[in-house]
């Protein structure tokens, strides 16, 4: 087995990108810029749309199917290291790697992340995240976010006003689509995350595990809240003319800003606090009760 020069350092880096990786979302994306298109004009597609979906099932299927630990395991054999410690008192869970290292560490020293039992400040920065995303999710509905123009009219859409006219212009498809992605999955995502940071704090409404569940799936649904942005910047390339341009509103700036700080907040966030608030409410369940009078002989 061979170990390459900055291998190790190459893998601690593709990890954390892999959070980041939109390339399933921009095909659908392209699907649906195909479809507005094919409206208006002839398109049809070269050899790399096809290609690009080869590129998406491979790059998330790999990402998907082989467990970072298990590749952190791989490259620490070859280099003559062992990365597996038992599970004590004394060690901490890396959240990373999912490794347990001893807690003088600083940083990991199977993945190089900061080790720490908890987050610190997990949730003041995760509700920062989240009330700046509510703040501008306003104005990113309100101002218009694509202006599209010709020699006799000029067309400002709103993120609503946008999907009204192409559901009654009859490509409803695409309304369900940019109405999905652009009002319900970053709504539903700012009020999943709302839930998450009071249920932290204050208690749980279910199981920790159920409450584990729903922090899963609102880390995976972000950043299918971009398909409407890369949308725009497909009709932006495709109608750049004299005769037709498509340019981006002030909203399209602060849509981006909602699904980025939406998918801080939700990576900032903890969830074994979730865990810890579970464990401290059994706790106080089960704690006998100080005020009840012990039983009196007659």
């Amino acid at each position: 087995e061979k170990v390459y020069p900055g291998l190790l350092y190459a893998t601690r880096t593709l990890v954390r990108l892999r959070h980041w990786i939109m390339v399933d979302v921009f095909f659908i994306s392209t699907l649906v810029a195909y479809i507005k298109l094919s409206s208006v004009a002839k398109v049809e597609f070269g050899a790399a749309f096809y290609l690009m979906f080869v590129l998406a099932v491979m790059l998330i299927r790999t990402s998907v199917s082989i467990p970072q630990h298990w590749v952190y395991y791989k490259i620490h054999r070859m280099l003559g290291r062992d990365a597996v410690q038992t599970a004590s008192e004394e060690r901490i869970c890396c959240s990373r790697c999912l490794y347990f290292r001893g807690r003088e560490e600083a940083t990991c020293g199977v993945c190089g992340a900061d080790l720490y039992d908890r987050r610190p400040k997990s949730l003041s920065i995760s509700t920062a995240f989240l009330i700046a995303a509510m703040l501008l999710y306003v104005p990113a509905n309100v101002l218009p976010i694509m202006i599209s123009s010709n020699p006799t009219t000029v067309q400002i859409n709103t993120i609503f006003n946008g999907i009204v006219y192409m559901w009654n212009d009859g490509d409803k498809l695409i309304a369900v689509i940019i109405f999905s992605a652009s009002i319900l999955v970053p709504g539903a995502k700012i009020v999943l995350l709302l839930v998450l940071n009071i249920s932290a704090r204050y208690g749980l409404p279910a199981g920790a595990r159920t409450m584990q569940r729903l922090y899963r799936f609102t880390e995976s649904i972000g950043k299918w809240s971009m398909i409407d942005i890369f949308v725009i910047i497909i009709l932006m390339s495709a109608f750049h003319t004299y005769v037709a341009r498509v340019v981006p509103g002030q909203a399209a700036v602060y849509f981006c800003l909602v699904v980025l700080l939406t998918m801080l907040s939700a990576y900032f966030f903890d969830p074994r606090l979730l865990w810890d608030k579970a464990h401290s409410f059994e706790q106080s369940a089960n704690r006998p009760s100080e005020n009840v009078p012990a039983n009196q002989p007659e």
